[in-house]
């Protein structure tokens, strides 16, 4: 064999080794979580979360599979619990379904918010959460208006559509943890 077929063979098979590293790293880097970008918090700091007590995001919004819209006014009187996940995210495929016994202990509503394309969210809804209503976030514009920096993320609202707690998966087993974030501290500046 010439040395210079055996030389592009070679150069072959290490570019095969680099894309399927390179697959590998993208599978891992996604299973940690996808990142939303910080709503005015920057690429390295995630955004503060919306205040406890604090009016949440009024949102009308693509239903997964269907024609219509979700209109947030609609939900108001109900406890809800809001879950930002995505299609690729491993940690939102085992976290996913721990948020429905969440919702029945909680006594709220559960609402996935997907980010990702229409057709692969479908497919993640009806594998890991076929009873939940869906919601389709292709761009991420409604998780950037509650907050939620991260998938899998959620949020905790009452009655009055008013902000109770942030919660996001403490491993990828699908154990939640859910705090309250802090109060909104009136400006001593804006009172004067």
């Amino acid at each position: 064999m010439p040395t210079s077929t055996l030389f592009s063979v070679s150069y072959g098979v290490l570019w095969l080794i680099v894309l399927a590293q390179t697959y590998v790293l993208l599978k891992i880097i996604r299973g940690r979580g996808i990142s939303v970008g910080a709503a005015g918090g920057g690429a390295d700091r995630p955004a503060e979360p919306l205040p406890a007590g604090s009016p949440a995001p009024d949102f009308k919004a693509p239903q997964l599979g269907q024609a219509e819209f979700l209109n947030s006014h609609r939900l108001r009187g109900n406890r809800v619990l809001l879950a930002f996940v995505g299609p690729d995210c491993f940690v939102c495929a085992r976290s996913t379904p721990a948020l429905q016994k969440i919702s029945h202990v909680t006594e709220a509503k559960l609402i996935l918010v997907c980010l990702g394309p229409a057709d692969r969210c479908t497919d993640f809804v009806a594998r890991y959460a076929p009873t939940a209503v869906a919601l389709h976030d292709e761009t991420g514009a409604l998780a950037q208006r509650f907050r939620a920096s991260k998938t899998p993320a959620a949020v905790l609202l009452d009655e009055a559509w008013r902000i109770l707690q942030y919660g996001a998966p403490v491993d990828a087993d699908g154990q939640w943890k859910f705090s309250t974030p802090p109060k909104s501290t009136p400006d001593p500046v804006g009172q004067r």
